[in-house]
């Protein structure tokens, strides 16, 4: 049984990662201090992440991750050496100031990452960008040796404030690649039930999906065909969403993905958090108090989404 991994590793970066898309009754001071204790926490949550994926390398396996930093993009390449493939590209995104509306690029040090077990050969790997007006996010394309198949993996995180323009550019430069199979997975920031991912599915021909297991990831605008293209981004809060998984595995030619489901022990739900943690307390006493009570739980604001590949 081969299985296929999907994880977005939660870059600790506090300027990605203070937008308040957790509720819970948090107010924007207290989250943004516990997303600072997070980042003390890092350290931490890096050696759980690697013990999680020694784990699951295991058995016979593919990992797709996002939002792997400079850090622990080093640390992945030290021990998994010639089992790992990487984007080269840094993530650029257009930020806009909110007093003054002007824009400029941030680069951004987040990678997508996949590796392989033991059984399984990387051949080759190269970037696929992912360009819109306003955002390049490169995406992996990853061949993986699996006895008589070569698997093209394609390894993406889309920008969240895709619009259907953008879905539909992306969809292009995926068919153009013209394989006659592959894996498409990653966090694609909409669900399954999302008119973007429908129309991303439509164009690009993907196959049947089992829609049948409820994942429960981040916190998402369901069903909404808002265009976010001009929202702000880190400056913006979501009110009136609800729990939808926007971590995906999708399969175009003879290969379909069997029994997806999720591991949400990894998860952090940052309602849960704040019942556990005294806010009164400095941010490293918060990060300190965080692991001790909560170990190597939490270690992402997405769940572990996997599916077992099956040849036709």
């Amino acid at each position: 049984m081969l299985i296929i991994y999907t994880f977005n590793a939660f870059d600790p970066d506090v300027i990605s990662t203070k937008v308040t898309w957790w509720t819970g009754g948090w107010n924007k001071s207290d989250l943004e201090k516990v997303v600072r204790a997070d980042k003390l926490r890092w350290p931490h949550r890096e050696e759980c992440l690697i013990t999680l994926i020694r784990f699951l390398l295991r058995d016979k396996c593919i990992i797709c991750l996002q939002e792997v930093n400079d850090e622990f993009l080093r640390q992945l390449k030290l021990i998994f050496s010639n089992k790992i493939s990487w984007t080269k590209s840094r993530d650029k995104i257009t930020y806009i100031n909110r007093t003054t509306k002007e824009k400029k690029i941030i680069e951004k040090e987040q990678y997508r990452v996949t590796l392989v077990s033991k059984e399984l050969k990387i051949i080759n790997f190269r970037d696929i960008l992912f360009n819109t007006n306003e955002t390049e996010k490169a995406g992996l394309i990853t061949f993986v040796k699996y006895n008589e198949y070569i698997i093209p993996i394609i390894n993406v995180h889309f920008h969240w404030k895709s619009t259907m323009d953008d879905i539909t550019g992306y969809a292009n430069v995926i068919n153009d690649l013209n394989f006659d199979k592959y894996i498409i997975c990653g966090d694609m920031n909409k669900p399954l039930s999302s008119p973007y991912i429908k129309a991303f599915i439509n164009k690009c021909n993907i196959n049947p999906v089992e829609t049948s297991v409820r994942i429960t990831g981040p916190e998402t605008r369901d069903d909404s065909e808002h265009d976010e293209s001009t929202v702000i981004p880190y400056e913006v809060e979501f009110p009136n969403v609800k729990l939808s998984s926007v971590d995906h595995i999708l399969t175009y030619g003879d290969i379909k993905i069997n029994n997806i489901g999720a591991r949400r022990d990894v998860m952090i739900m940052f309602p849960d958090v704040k019942s556990l943690i005294n806010l009164g307390k400095s941010e490293k006493q918060i990060a300190d108090e965080w692991i001790e009570r909560r170990n190597c739980k939490d270690l992402s604001d997405h769940a572990l989404v996997y599916g077992e590949i099956i040849f036709k």
